[in-house]
């Protein structure tokens, strides 16, 4: 199976901008952040669709176009149980996406 990979400082705690996104709010609205949440999402479940549901890859730009708003990528994924699974793997982790029976 194929799941995101990501290095150690992935495991940090959620950060201000994790918890702002999580909530709608932030620099910027809740409008803004909520339709760059949208683009994440989108972006994160082509990359799984293309490894089958669950991969080991890393969004290579996601500090650059993400971070700031929306947080790091693993508290991001953690926020969102209802679209992802996050399973612990050494230093990072693995996503898959979550199935709806």
């Amino acid at each position: 199976g194929a799941l995101l990979d990501a290095d150690a400082s992935a495991f940090a705690p959620a950060t201000a901008a994790a918890r702002k996104a999580r909530k709608g709010g932030g620099k910027g609205g809740g409008r803004q952040e909520g339709a760059l949440a949208e683009e994440a999402i989108a972006e994160v479940e082509a990359i799984l669709a293309a490894l089958g549901g669950e991969g080991c890859t890393l969004i290579q730009d996601w500090n650059s176009k993400y971070l700031r708003h929306l947080g790091h990528l693993r508290d991001f994924l953690m926020s969102r149980p209802d679209k992802f699974r996050i399973i612990p793997n050494g230093r990072g982790f693995r996503v898959a996406t979550v199935v709806r029976l």
